[in-house]
Formats: structure tokens, C-alpha cells, sequence
């Protein structure tokens, strides 16, 4: 029960007694007036104090619910705006990798460090151009000093890769940018000097032929115990022709390097237009080497084109 209720029924009791008690004593209704009057007004002082103390309780409990709910808005609103867990590892491991890569960069500058890259780019250069340095009139030392010329331009390109990545300041990009610029000018004037513009020619062109030496070398390798191996002149002929066809033709939707097709947005018709493509770029490459080839050596062609053919067609199938 309520004070309030409490109260009331304080009051009821109270002039429920008074009037028997008047009742029994018989007095005037002027004195019981008198007396009633007295007691309900200090009743309802009492009531009012009651009243004005439950409403302060009130009041201060509401601004104490208010003061609660600012402060945890406040709180809620910290940890919203502050990082959060994952991102304070995100940026600690960009800043890893950012230093990972200062020391990396580092290296470039570091006589033993390059050395490493150069002996790297050297043994790459041994296997990819030995045919090449051996169409060259150069003496052995010449040889080894064009290998060199040629790492130091690859080291180069990939320093001026890397650095590029890494530095955030315009004025320091463009200064790496000249710096560079002037060692890879010093080094085409020396590759000219060794091999000459006829010759720095012929490396451009045998660089542009690359991926297509290794489709020729598949199919002198399966020649070489033959009774048709191909010959050095077949072979440089033959590189040329398969260059020629497929600079000359353009895939509408390249899929040769494509291992599947899941995950890729690529259609039926995607795979049936790439090869018949393919059907006509064999077809043409057929005709070229036919001008280089024996019968025999054109049929092991034509199988080798076949093979490749199945193997794509298995690769993209939808089934």
C-alpha cells in the first residue's frame, strides 16, 4: 500500500472515531465542526508534504536515469569512433609490411645486395638468350659483358618498380625517376656500343618472340630422336611464323590462360567463339610452316596442335 492510499485511510479512521466519539458525548456541532476542521486541515499538511516529497524523489530519480543514459551514450560513443581491435592489427601489419619493404628497397643501394640480384638476373639470361649471344660476333669476354649490361638494366626496371611503390613523396619519386633515368641511358649507350642498333634490333626481336620459342622447342623436342629433327634454320623460320600468325590475330575473349571456369564470367558461346579461333589460327600457322617443314615434321604439327586443342577444350568445358 501507497503512503498516499496510507494516508487516506488515516483520515476515514480518524473521522469515523471522532464522529462516534461526538455522538456519545453529545456535542454541539459547532464544536465538532471546529474540531474536524482543525484535523483535516493538519491531514492534509501531512498529505501535501507526502505529495511534494514522493514528486521530489521523482524528479530526482528521472534525472539520475537521464544522467545514467548520457553517460553511457558518451561511453558507447568512445568505443564507436576509436579503432577497433581489427583495424589496430590491420594497420600494424601495413606498417610490418612497410618495413619489409624499406629493407628491401635498402638492398638496391647496397654494393653486396645487388650483387645478389645481378647473379639472379645472369642465370636467368644464360638460359633465356644463349641462342641469341651465339648469333653474335663477340668474343667471350664481350659476351659476359653484355650479360652484364643486361642484368643491370633488369635490376634497374626493378628497382624503379619497387621504389616507385614505395615512396610517398612527389619530389622524392621524381628524383629516383631521373636518377634512374640517366643510369638506364648510360647502359643502352653501352649494350650499343657491344652489339650495335642492328644489333640491339635483333635482341628486341628475339625478346618479342619468346613465348613462341618454347611452343617450337615442344615440338623439336619431340622430333629429336626422330628421323625428322628440325634443323637450327627450321627452327629460327618456324619461330618466326608462329610469330607472324599471332601478332596478326586478336582472341574476342582470350581464354588461353583461363585453368577454369569456375568462378569466371565466361558463356558457352565464349568457349565455342575462342575455339573456333583457335581452329583458325592452327589453320594458319599449318600453311606458314608448311613452307619450312617436311610432311613428316607438319603431321607431328598438326598432332601437337590437336593435343593442345583437347587439352583447352577439357579446361573450359562446363560439364
Amino acid at each position: 500500500m501507497s503512503k498516499r492510499n496510507l494516508v487516506r485511510g488515516i483520515v476515514v479512521v480518524l473521522f469515523c472515531s471522532l464522529g462516534g466519539y461526538a455522538f456519545s458525548l453529545k456535542l454541539d456541532n459547532a464544536s465538532l465542526r471546529e474540531r474536524l476542521s482543525e484535523l483535516a486541515v493538519g491531514i492534509s499538511a501531512v498529505s501535501e508534504i507526502e505529495l511534494t516529497s514522493s514528486s521530489s524523489q521523482l524528479e530526482e530519480g528521472a534525472a539520475q536515469v537521464k544522467t545514467d543514459a548520457e553517460t553511457k551514450e558518451s561511453v558507447v560513443a568512445g568505443v564507436e569512433t576509436g579503432p577497433s581491435e581489427a583495424e589496430l592489427r590491420s594497420e600494424q601489419r601495413r606498417e610490418e609490411r612497410r618495413e619489409r619493404m624499406g629493407r628491401f628497397i635498402a638492398s638496391f643501394d647496397d654494393p653486396v645486395e645487388r650483387m645478389v640480384f645481378l647473379d639472379r638476373e645472369l642465370g636467368e639470361i644464360d638460359q633465356r638468350y644463349s641462342r641469341f649471344f651465339k648469333s653474335l660476333d663477340l668474343t667471350e669476354d664481350e659476351i659476359e659483358e653484355l650479360k652484364t649490361v643486361m642484368a643491370e638494366r633488369n635490376v634497374l626496371s626493378l628497382e624503379e618498380r619497387m621504389k616507385g611503390r614505395f615512396y610517398e613523396d612527389e619530389d622524392e619519386i621524381l628524383m629516383m625517376k631521373a636518377d634512374i633515368d640517366e643510369r638506364r641511358s648510360n647502359l643502352g649507350d653501352a649494350l650499343t656500343d657491344l652489339i650495335g642498333e642492328e644489333g640491339r634490333d635483333a635482341m628486341t626481336t628475339f625478346r618479342r618472340e619468346e613465348p613462341y620459342r618454347e611452343r617450337v622447342d615442344t615440338l623439336e623436342n619431340s622430333l629429336s630422336y626422330t628421323s625428322s629433327p628440325i634443323s637450327e634454320n627450321q627452327r629460327t623460320a618456324l619461330v618466326s611464323a608462329y610469330a607472324e600468325v599471332g601478332e596478326s590475330f586478336q582472341y574476342s575473349k582470350d581464354l588461353s590462360d583461363r585453368r577454369s571456369l569456375r568462378g569466371q564470367d565466361v558463356s558457352e558461346e565464349d568457349v565455342n567463339t575462342f575455339l573456333g579461333e583457335m581452329d583458325v589460327i592452327n589453320g594458319s600457322l599449318l600453311v606458314k610452316a608448311s613452307e619450312v617443314l617436311n610432311e613428316d615434321q607438319l603431321a607431328n604439327l598438326a598432332e601437337q596442335q590437336l593435343s593442345e586443342r583437347m587439352q583447352v577444350e577439357r579446361r573450359l568445358s562446363f560439364q
